[in-house]
């Protein structure tokens, strides 16, 4: 992940959290989020991560690694609950903060979740792979 955000990103504007969900998310000094990106894996996890929710940005997106094109329908986030699904969290974690989440599923396993009325919509991939094969010209 590290290599990737200094590959691709601003790694200046990025502050990593190791360790268990459980134990550090409640050790987080809570400030505002722009960008909430998520590989958990399990449920409980998603749980635990999600406590960072409430400092999401009303415009900020938050990103999942445990997506698939079936978790969407057009842009309504579909929770399939059990163990392993996180979606269900998600969704849960928006309607609690009173927001109407909307999503997409983007590519690989990566699926985008923002405020429906707020939020900034995450471009397709297919859309940004254009984008950067048109600004490399």
């Amino acid at each position: 992940m590290q290599q990737n955000i200094a590959e691709f990103g601003a790694p200046g504007a990025v502050t990593f959290h190791p360790g268990f969900f459980s134990e550090s998310v409640p050790q987080w000094n809570a400030q505002p989020v722009m960008c909430l990106w998520m590989d958990v894996d399990l449920e409980k996890s998603a749980v635990d991560a999600l406590r960072v929710f409430p400092e999401l940005d009303r415009r900020g997106t938050l990103f999942s690694h445990e997506c698939k094109p079936e978790h969407f329908a057009e842009s309504t986030p579909v929770p399939h609950r059990g163990a392993d699904d996180v979606v269900g969290p998600i969704c849960d974690a928006f309607a609690a903060s009173g927001r109407k989440v909307v999503g997409r599923f983007l590519s690989g396993n990566t699926g985008g979740f923002w405020d429906a009325d707020e939020g900034i919509p995450v471009m397709a991939a297919v859309a940004f792979d254009r984008l950067l094969q048109l600004a490399r010209r």
